[in-house]
């Protein structure tokens, strides 16, 4: 434990830091709240990016061989199981809410099945740097288009294996489609609910939020399906499925609204 111990330590500078200097990162960590409600005083903004520091910490620490030194609590981990022995393939649809690349990573010591991690490279590396050690997932590396991408995922899920994809974020020539998050619209990835509907696979919320401290419970929500149908339908039938996602992102970000790790103004 004693790397873990001064690194949470130091954190508090790196946090503090953040909390005062980094403006677009505390207005939309204000915008956030404001949706939720709540509001935000100076001490909530750091303890927002402190959260955001120890799962990075916790994230490293795990995929560098010191996952004994967690705790994880598994919640309808069944559903998972069941859902792909069915052989359509399933899609674990996270958000960047919690430690998403911790799940992944966790799931392939736990399930028989390949687990696919797509993770987005804002051009940083950051994505890179992380995925190079993580040592379970396939791990893909979101830098081309849409379609690009859609059909990797597409031939794993034909496959029957597991892919995890975050719901809560975009990026090039996605399509989106604008739903109802804290009662104000937002855009979101219309894709993974698309290929549901094109494969048949699926489609699980799931979330892996802090509990404690060294403490994270992993949480499968119920499936959701997505029908085919004439493209009028299929449309519909997009939209309603993802709502389903965004309802239960709302209920998980309502109770760990410290843990919501979009930083920019996600309202647009």
């Amino acid at each position: 434990m004693a790397g873990l111990n001064p690194a949470y330590g130091v954190l508090f500078f790196a946090a503090c830091q953040y909390a005062l200097f980094d403006k677009k990162a505390v207005d939309a960590v204000k915008d956030f709240r404001t949706h939720l409600g709540l509001s935000t005083t100076p001490v909530d903004l750091f303890l927002h990016f402190y959260s955001f520091g120890i799962t990075l910490i916790d994230r490293y620490a795990f995929i560098n061989g010191r996952g004994a030194k967690f705790r994880t609590v598994h919640c309808n981990e069944a559903t998972i199981i069941r859902e792909g022995e069915s052989g359509r393939g399933v899609i674990l649809l996270g958000a960047h809410i919690g430690n998403g690349e911790y799940a992944g990573n966790l799931l392939t010591k736990r399930i028989a099945s390949k687990v696919h991690l797509f993770m987005y490279d804002a051009g940083t590396g950051r994505s890179a740097e992380t995925a190079s050690q993580l040592q379970g997932p396939i791990v893909h590396h979101v830098r081309e288009s849409a379609s690009v991408i859609a059909v990797e995922i597409i031939n794993a899920l034909r496959r029957g294996e597991i892919v995890c994809l975050h719901g809560d974020r975009f990026f090039g020539d996605q399509r989106t489609v604008t739903l109802d998050f804290f009662g104000k619209p937002a855009p979101f990835p219309a894709g993974p609910m698309a290929i549901a509907a094109i494969t048949g696979a699926s489609v699980i919320p799931c979330f892996t939020v802090r509990t404690a401290l060294r403490q994270y419970t992993f949480s499968a929500e119920t499936p959701v399906y997505v029908k085919t149908g004439h493209r009028n339908q299929r449309n519909e039938r997009i939209r309603a499925a993802m709502q389903k996602y965004v309802d239960a992102l709302e209920t998980v970000c309502r109770k760990y609204p410290r843990q919501w790790y979009n930083f920019y103004r996600f309202w647009q």
